[in-house]
């Protein structure tokens, strides 16, 4: 059972046996706010292109009938959170993903070098500028 769904239940209980059952749209609000919090900080996107590489590294991680080979194309639609994972990740990729991948963040660090949304600061975003700071180490 997912841990939201333990903890909303949790909560229910005891403000249903506390008699403040009145508490529970509150109690499930704060529950969703901190959830999104939570699921933001993790990055998800870096989950993903770590998942990726790793298969890439390391074929004996996938199934029999699975395919070991990188996802290119989805790796260039993910979030800029992913993008230090394969800046990090590109110096050990075989030779034909790490060209794939090494177009791939030419192509994105092109993109943010051109991107004019920081010119508002209510428009910075962490997962950009690291994205930004792993791509200016590539060569």
């Amino acid at each position: 059972m997912p841990r939201l769904t333990l903890s909303a239940l949790t909560v229910m209980l005891v403000l249903v046996l506390a008699r403040r059952s009145r508490w529970l749209a509150h109690a499930f609000a704060v529950l969703g706010v901190v959830s999104l919090v939570g699921l933001n900080l993790s990055a998800p996107a870096a989950f993903v292109a770590a998942r990726n590489v790793e298969r890439v590294l390391d074929p004996s991680l996938v199934p029999a009938d699975g395919h070991s080979g990188l996802d290119a194309d989805y790796l260039g639609v993910l979030p800029d959170d992913a993008i230090p994972v394969l800046v990090e990740a590109l110096p050990r990729l075989p030779g034909p993903e790490a060209g794939e991948v090494r177009s791939l963040l030419l192509a994105r660090r092109q993109a943010l070098d051109g991107d004019v949304t920081d010119d508002s600061p209510f428009a910075w975003n962490l997962g950009r500028e690291r994205a930004r700071e792993a791509l200016g180490t590539m060569p």
